[in-house]
């Protein structure tokens, strides 16, 4: 029998090289199988496992360079040897829209994207961990799903994945994203995805030709035993199959909004910031930032403490309504300008602005940058890191005037110029993220009388900030600075968390 096989097999291959095209120059080149069967490779056990997308349509709306995870589908293992999972997805993709459509689906562990033999952090700038790639639209063509479509359609859209995991807790989603750039930026459906696990667990001494990876320790993920315990009361750990699928058809309970205030941007306002955040972040990037300090100026106000809510409201027709209606002197509250600076290596003096005093150029640069030339860059860099210093303030009148230049031109200290800076980009400045906003949160909480306690108060919360803090700020800033890139110099504050 098996000469046989063997001789049709050859006959088929034959009369395939032949007929291909009627091209009978091309080459297969063999796959070499081994004789040997490794009796050790036996499975101690096997389980099956399913789920059904809940709700069962989720639109994906417009661009996105994150995956978000499909509802209903997270699935939870935990087990102390190392398990083969076979993870297959199927949905329907469905799209009403007659313009350029994407959408990208991709496996998750424990908030990392799969790809192929390697675990990536769900980040916008994940193309960074593989070589010669400038996108994630370029390496999300690999593995997982990628639809396209230029015309309303409804499809059938999966994938599977074959991944070996090392002892531990384990959480498995469906990520999804949509668009490519600023184009296909229409909603686009996935409707009723079923996700279906196979879990394998093999002899110790198996060999099943795949390595086994370990997300925890490999990618410095910690995940404590309290949040396992949650998410297994939560969600439960997966049983076999046997088990009757159940469905929810609550509606999600909402979650409070918040306003968030931005600048107003023009077309050439966003066009200026995206052009000049790529320069920006290739100076920030890879651990780059360590070489800037970056400073700026804020005012400070007596009734910024305390802890009083600045807004009311009621309606008219409460009959307190006439009572509520106050009258106010409207000049501006007691308060004073601080200017302060921050680095990997430190923090700057305080420098408070003299009352009434307008800062001007000359004021700059005799108040401000003389002293912290003298005094803070030679107490926070050594002459060796003092060579890569790169100063960064924003683009007010006397940072960007021709005087402050020159002065800053002579003192041979590298800093961001006007024509490298972003415009109305807050977002985009360590010190208006977060460092003016903390301070004034810790300021909010206690009462101040006068201006000297406000000012030993300021003191006294910026020594006590912790530079692990800052250190943190810092590293945040080149992903931002990326994403105002990425997001054609528009606004990405609602996208972050710090």
């Amino acid at each position: 029998m098996q000469p046989t096989v063997q001789i049709c097999s050859l006959a088929i291959l034959f009369a395939f090289i032949f007929q291909v095209n009627g091209n009978s120059t091309i080459l297969l080149k063999p796959i070499q199988i081994t004789e040997r069967r490794n009796y050790k490779n036996s499975i101690n056990f096997q389980s099956y496992h399913i789920k059904q997308q809940q709700p069962r349509g989720y639109m994906i709306h417009g661009h996105s360079e994150e995956f978000v995870k499909l509802p209903g589908l997270t699935m939870t293992f935990q087990h102390i040897m190392p398990v083969l999972y076979k993870i297959r997805f199927e949905g329907t993709c469905f799209s009403t829209h007659s313009s350029q459509i994407w959408l990208y689906l991709r496996l998750m562990i424990n908030d990392y994207l799969f790809y192929v033999d390697k675990f990536v952090p769900n980040a916008a700038d994940r193309y960074r961990y593989f070589r010669g790639d400038t996108g994630n639209d370029g390496i999300d063509y690999v593995g997982g799903l990628y639809f396209y479509s230029t015309s309303p359609t409804v499809t059938t859209c999966g994938f599977s994945n074959i991944v070996s995991l090392n002892p531990g807790f384990h959480i498995i989603d469906i990520g999804a994203r949509s668009g490519y750039l600023m184009y296909g930026a229409f909603p686009v459906q996935v409707i009723g995805g079923i996700l279906s696990v196979e879990a394998i667990q093999f002899d110790t001494d198996a060999n099943i030709g795949i390595p086994t990876l370990n997300i925890l320790k490999k990618d410095g993920i910690c995940v404590s035993q309290q949040t396992v315990s949650n998410i297994k009361r939560n969600i439960g750990l997966q049983r076999n199959s046997v088990e009757k699928i159940r469905f929810s058809w609550q509606r999600p309970v909402a979650t409070p909004s918040t306003v968030l205030k931005v600048h107003k941007l023009t077309s050439s306002n966003a066009e200026k910031r995206r052009r000049r955040a790529l320069r920006l972040y290739r100076q920030l990037a890879n651990n780059r930032y360590k070489n800037f300090i970056t400073t700026d100026e804020s005012w400070f106000y007596l009734d910024g403490t305390e802890g009083k809510r600045k807004v009311c409201y009621i309606k008219k027709s409460d009959p307190d309504y006439d009572r509520m209606i106050l009258q106010q002197d409207s000049s501006r509250p007691q308060g004073f300008m601080l200017w302060v600076g921050i680095s990997s290596y430190g923090k700057t003096s305080l420098r408070f602005v003299k009352p009434g005093v307008k800062i001007n150029s000359d004021y700059y640069i005799n108040n401000i940058l003389k002293p912290f030339l003298s005094r803070d860059v030679p107490r926070l860099f050594s002459n060796k890191k003092k060579n890569k210093l790169i100063f960064h303030h924003d683009s007010a009148p006397s940072h960007i005037s021709k005087k402050t230049i020159a002065f800053l031109n002579a003192s041979k200290i590298n800093y961001v110029k006007p024509e490298e800076w972003m415009p109305k980009s807050p977002d985009a400045a360590p010190m208006d993220y977060s460092i003016w906003g903390y301070l004034k949160q810790q300021l909010n909480k206690q009462k101040i009388e006068s201006l000297n306690v406000l000012k030993k108060k300021l003191l006294h919360e910026w020594t006590k900030m912790d530079q692990a803090y800052i250190d943190r700020v810092l590293a945040h800033w080149p992903k931002r600075v990326f994403l105002i890139h990425k997001a054609h110099g528009f606004h990405v504050e609602h996208r972050l968390k710090l």
